[in-house]
């Protein structure tokens, strides 16, 4: 989602609009779609002609490019941490796509994710023709995933599959922003609930 300016540049240079509200677009910190306030006089610096702004959600001061149409710093995007490295690969060049907004990357990559989720489990193998929809549903089958979460992986699938064509619903940041969140959840309900059960079963064994 790309910055949209709701005042015009000139009332912004001319710093007419001053502690109004200039700006709607996707704050760097808190990752919501806000609106921000002008909380500073416009300048001309590295970024061209720009000027101090505040997220109306979590108050964060950032700095918009009136040339750039860009707000800084750019976003930056936390993600979970300790994942599997066959995953985590896919994970982490998704949320640099995020990062340096490239929403159709990001889609694709969580798309691959799925399909490596699948090979971790042994559901699928590399370069086998299984599809990401008989992936999905044995993933649910088999009691690592619950409906729910089936059909988010599906919803993931499809963004996915605009994000890798050229058509008229190619995603945005902030699809690709909610598309990593159900990620998350598939991750944090499979992975990490195996990993806690496994320390659990140690435990016990342990005891």
């Amino acid at each position: 989602m790309e910055p949209i300016l709701l005042a015009h540049p000139s009332r912004i240079e001319k710093n007419y609009s001053r502690n109004e509200i200039i700006l709607r677009g996707i704050c760097s910190f808190c990752n919501d779609k806000v609106t921000f306030r002008q909380v500073g006089e416009s300048a001309i610096g590295e970024l061209g002609l720009q000027v101090a702004i505040k997220c109306e959600g979590c108050q964060a001061l950032q700095v918009y490019s009136i040339n750039q149409n860009k707000i800084y710093p750019e976003i930056e995007i936390k993600g979970l941490e300790n994942l599997p490295s066959d995953i985590d690969k896919y994970y982490q060049e998704a949320l640099r796509c995020i990062s340096h907004d490239s929403p159709n990357g990001a889609m694709t990559l969580f798309r691959k994710l799925i399909n490596q989720l699948g090979i971790h489990y042994g559901i699928a193998k590399k370069n086998d023709d299984k599809t990401l929809y008989n992936i999905i549903n044995e993933l649910k089958e088999k009691g690592h995933i619950p409906e729910k979460l089936r059909l988010a992986l599906l919803e993931v699938k499809d963004f996915g599959n605009d994000g890798a064509h050229v058509n008229d619903n190619e995603p945005d940041i902030s699809q690709a922003i909610s598309i990593k969140s159900l990620i998350d959840s598939v991750l944090a309900s499979s992975i990490f609930v195996d990993k806690t059960l496994n320390e659990l079963d140690k435990i016990k064994k342990n005891s």
